[in-house]
């Protein structure tokens, strides 16, 4: 057992020094810019975060994104459609108005699938939707398994022998939801949350 942790602490102290001697490098880079040197021409790569630039030294190129999403985490993820376009809402002094055709209120139990974006409490819209390319990954729908309705995100939209399918997810979820959900499932789309 210590011989295992060992092993796992020595791999992390050797990534952590193999970022920061890149980092290193590319100081020492940006400062012989100032004062031309040869090794002012190594090849470093610079990659763009939204939160910070980030800069790392010669290393293959997919070894670099790995490393920077086991670090940064894959920041880009589906979103839902935008559905609620901005002349469809009007806020008043005392009210807000939605022009929304086929919308239903619905609310939520406290099953923790979707913390944090929803829970017990919050209020949510949702839409009819009119076919099944209606509904994208990204889109959070309600759907009907057995005597329940699940609210969660689709991940994937697939087709089979029995035609169209989502494959969907709890945000809070480990693993996917086991089954397809079919279109005569679906119970609506979410298309706001009201807290």
């Amino acid at each position: 057992m210590k011989k295992g942790l060992f092993v796992m602490y020595f791999m992390l102290v050797f990534l952590v020094g193999w970022f920061c001697h890149g980092l290193y490098d590319v100081n020492h880079m940006e400062m012989s810019n100032a004062f031309p040197s040869k090794q002012a021409s190594l090849p470093y790569k610079t990659l763009e975060t939204s939160a910070d630039t980030i800069v790392t030294s010669a290393i293959p190129e997919k070894a670099q994104s790995i490393f920077l999403r086991f670090l940064l985490g894959d920041n880009e993820r589906n979103s839902p459609q935008d559905r609620i376009k901005e002349k469809n809402i009007h806020v008043y002094d005392d009210k807000i108005v939605i022009d929304l055709k086929d919308a239903s209120w619905s609310s939520f139990v406290n099953t923790n699938s979707m913390d944090p974006v929803f829970d017990t409490g919050t209020n949510g819209i949702e839409v009819i939707p009119q076919s099944p390319e209606d509904i994208r990954p990204g889109d959070v729908i309600s759907y009907r398994y057995e005597d329940s309705i699940i609210a969660h995100r689709v991940l994937e939209v697939g087709k089979d022998k029995k035609g169209i399918y989502y494959i969907a997810k709890g945000d809070n979820n480990v693993i996917q939801d086991p089954q397809k959900v079919r279109f005569e499932q679906v119970h609506g789309v979410l298309v706001g949350l009201i807290y």
